[in-house]
């Protein structure tokens, strides 16, 4: 049922769906990057526990292992970054690294408070338009 409500309210670019486990909707990777080290792999998806991104298995990633992270979404006039340290729960065979913020930062919330912002704002003003 909270899927179809947002859905008719135009949030279809989060997935939540009955029995889910979800705490926060998930969002698409919305052309974000995280930036590790020196090597920026591309966000499939996140929300504001965790975040999906694109990792080759020879990075270096596992599962339980730490890792600090740039997290950088592109709004239509600024970037937004916010500095994260994760817990990677998951390495699937296709190459995803998934990992679960730990202590975020009230600096860093803000900042994925403003991506969530835009991705609203973006929404309303599409379904305004259809």
């Amino acid at each position: 049922m909270l899927g179809n409500v947002l859905s008719f309210f135009g949030f279809q670019s989060g997935s939540y769906g009955q029995g889910s486990r979800r705490k926060h909707i998930r969002h698409g990777g919305n052309g974000g990057r995280v930036v590790i080290g020196n090597k920026a792999y591309p966000v499939h998806d996140w929300n504001m526990s965790g975040i999906a991104f694109g990792a080759a298995r020879e990075a270096g990633f596992y599962a339980g292992g730490r890792v600090r992270m740039l997290v950088e979404f592109s709004l239509p006039h600024e970037t937004v970054w916010a500095e994260l340290e994760a817990v990677i729960f998951r390495v699937a065979q296709s190459g995803l690294a998934v990992a679960l913020f730990t202590e975020m930062p009230a600096a860093s919330r803000r900042q994925l408070d403003r991506v969530l912002d835009a991705l609203h704002a973006q929404e309303f003003l599409q379904s305004q338009v259809a």
